[in-house]
């Protein structure tokens, strides 16, 4: 068991790269950047296409989580994908990392302070994945109140967290909508949660 026996759908990305693209994933902790106050969070990444070595697979380094939060750098390459470009201030060596490589409808499990990333994908097709976060009952977003979706358990055990239906339109174009506006209002929620925490543990460190 992971993080069970109740566990809530806190969020779900798709991540797609293009062929022939540049673009990449650097090293990076999500727990950095989730402003999250527990670690009861687990990333399931579902190859919808293969994912390999030569299309920008995922990579890990096993073991960094117990790390903890590491100090992180922004802005350091315009084809770093992620919000601001962030990337660990950790030398990482070639032996440390292990490729998650995964046909179509297999999956990993990564914890929230696990250290990965991705490279470019240097075929000619896209590389498609699909990303679930699942939260445990203890999770909070500092000053912030997370929206739920349950997974399997008691619902009554997310006394942090806004406990939301699944959808049940089968207006699939209206729900799309939906989705977007969702993901938009949710990316906003989490940068400001960790500027939020940013800041006031700068305060607190210069006090």
């Amino acid at each position: 068991m992971v993080i069970g026996p109740d566990i809530g759908i806190w969020s779900t990305a798709q991540f797609i790269k293009y062929p022939s693209d540049e673009a990449y994933v650097g090293w990076h902790q999500d727990g950095r950047y989730w402003a999250m106050l527990s670690d009861q969070v687990v990333t399931a990444w579902i190859a919808l296409s293969p994912s390999t070595r030569h299309n920008g697979c995922l990579l890990v380094v096993p073991g960094s989580h117990r790390r903890g939060l590491l100090p992180h750098r922004e802005g350091v390459s315009s084809t770093n994908i992620l919000s601001r470009q962030q990337e660990v201030a950790l030398d990482i060596t070639d032996t440390e990392v292990r490729r998650l490589e995964l046909s179509p409808g297999e999956f990993s499990l990564h914890h929230v302070n696990l250290v990965h990333g991705s490279g470019p994908n240097e075929t000619n097709q896209k590389r498609v994945g699909f990303v679930i976060r699942y939260i445990g009952p203890s999770v909070q977003q500092y000053r912030a109140r997370l929206d739920v979706t349950m997974a399997v358990g008691e619902a009554a055990s997310f006394r942090h967290a806004n406990v939301v239906a699944a959808p049940k339109s089968n207006d699939m174009v209206a729900e799309l909508e939906k989705f977007e506006s969702t993901v938009r209002s949710f990316l906003q929620e989490v940068r400001r949660a960790a500027d939020a925490l940013g800041h006031d543990r700068r305060e607190t460190r210069d006090a």
